[in-house]
């Protein structure tokens, strides 16, 4: 990420830099002195403490990760999906040189895609503190063990900034973390309708994406040939339900693979996405169900496995969590864990009691005909052109206010009041889904772990912190200060 320093710009650039922050936003000149690192009052200013810091942050895991990133210009792409043929017209012709029936004619469909828009920033710093240490006791040598942020392809780059290096990378790190945080999430949830005017816009997630009701961009032509695959389990519980999980998502795979064969796709990219508690409750009972569906395992007809089943059961069960993958009509169909999934209980839905939990379950295609045609990725509105055009303005000035980093894909700011100062970000992405026609999705899946896993979303009931954000600042005696 580059660095900005006044030793950058010459007097008449910092003459326009100051009209600018007259004029545009400005910082608010009120500092925040919460969560400083170091000086009166700093976070780890604590006389005697060891050098190295471990952290308990929870970071989010989830596909961001592994979906490609393109950058693009284009606002609203159109894809085209040719849905089927029509039926012949015409009568079977009575005469040698009569007319013959007309052959059907193509039908199309056409998708679009939108930007969501978010942004992020720093909190205000005054610059005339920076670098202030309390006194000797204030210590500089300390070192993080273990990583509070890893990021993903969609978060910004902090060029391996040490959040305990200075306040100001601390501060870029803290945005870093709003990001992943957030994007996690919007991934799954994200949904136009909530935007504000283009303020704030989210970009339509996976619930959107995977589902049905699919229209024409152009006149709204229903084209239920392009809907996705998508199911409802009705909160029956992972491993008692009827039909059971196995043969639910069996036929799921089976009618997404029979479509992707018949269409000239296969092979494709599919991969299973749910939440780690319902994973492991999941692969808890899928041997038993996988070896004995449809099959009496005993003499009494009962459908229970024997020993020498309940050993192989076990080996597929720990051989899947370990693989992360679902055998599936024998193919070891992989799985991914996410955990900006929704998940519902009982304080938000009446259909869950205490301990109980629901959460849907996605099958993804992430490529096609062998990976040779990606079929699931992200875009993001490319910052670097208008970049450029800055630099090219007469002057060059406002090119000196903005930057963009992680190959246009943030945009940076700075926003200043006299010796207040603050980083702003904005980040336009969204998700492409070229097939949802191979992509599914079983809806309200209940299921009961013994104890849920912590969360990395503040929002969530499962997410723990605790500690301060402050040290009091130390008050000394001296001859103007004897009380």
């Amino acid at each position: 990420m580059p660095t900005l320093t006044l030793d950058n710009f010459s007097p008449e650039q910092l003459a326009a830099i100051a009209t600018y922050a007259k004029s545009s936003k400005s910082a608010s000149g009120t500092p925040s002195t919460a969560a400083l690192l170091h000086g009166a009052g700093g976070l780890l200013t604590t006389a005697g403490v060891d050098q190295a810091l471990f952290a308990t942050v929870i970071r989010p895991e989830g596909i961001l990760a592994n979906l490609p990133w393109y950058a693009t210009e284009f606002t609203n792409p159109l894809f085209s999906i040719i849905t089927g043929v029509r039926a012949d017209t015409g009568s079977e012709r009575s005469t040698v040189c009569g007319d013959c029936v007309t052959a059907g004619i193509k039908k199309v469909c056409t998708q679009t895609a939108v930007f969501g828009k978010y942004c992020r920033e720093t909190r205000e710093f005054n610059v005339n503190t920076l670098g202030a240490r309390l006194n000797r006791s204030d210590p500089d040598d300390l070192r993080l063990v273990n990583p509070i942020f890893s990021g993903n392809k969609l978060t910004p780059s902090i060029g391996g900034l040490n959040p305990l290096a200075n306040d100001i990378a601390q501060a870029f790190v803290e945005v870093a973390i709003s990001f992943e945080r957030l994007l996690a999430r919007q991934l799954w949830i994200g949904n136009p309708a909530n935007n504000n005017g283009t303020a704030y816009m989210e970009f339509p997630g996976m619930e959107i994406l995977v589902g049905t009701g699919k229209i024409d961009a152009l006149d709204a032509t229903s084209c239920p040939s392009v809907d996705s695959d998508v199911k409802d389990y009705n909160y029956q519980d992972v491993c008692s339900g009827s039909p059971s999980i196995v043969e639910t998502l069996t036929y799921l795979y089976r009618y997404l693979k029979k479509n992707a064969v018949k269409m000239g796709m296969d092979p494709v990219d599919f991969k299973f996405v749910m939440r780690e508690e319902l994973f492991y409750e999941l692969t808890s009972c899928w041997p038993c169900s996988y070896i004995s569906n449809r099959c009496s395992s005993n003499p009494d007809g009962n459908n229970q496995m024997n020993m020498a089943e309940a050993a192989e059961g076990i080996r597929m069960r720990d051989a899947m969590r370990n693989g992360r993958y679902l055998l599936v009509d024998g193919s070891q169909v992989p799985v991914l864990l996410d955990d900006g999934i929704p998940e519902d209980t009982n304080t938000n839905n009446a259909q869950l009691q205490p301990g109980e939990f629901s959460s849907d379950i996605f099958l993804l295609p992430f490529s096609a005909m062998g990976g040779r045609v990606p079929t699931l990725y992200g875009e993001f509105f490319n910052y670097n052109i208008g970049q450029s055009w800055l630099r090219q303005a007469p002057g060059g000035l406002a090119a000196d206010h903005y930057f963009a980093s992680d190959g246009g894909m943030y945009s940076w700011t700075f926003s200043r009041l006299n010796n207040c100062l603050l980083w702003l970000a904005e980040i336009q992405p969204r998700i492409i889904l070229r097939t949802p026609y191979l992509a599914g999705r079983l809806n309200n899946v209940k299921y009961s772990p013994l104890q849920h896993t912590r969360e990395p979303f503040p929002t969530d009931g499962y997410f723990v912190d605790g500690g301060r954000v402050s040290t009091s600042t130390p008050s000394y005696y001296s001859e103007w200060n004897r009380d």
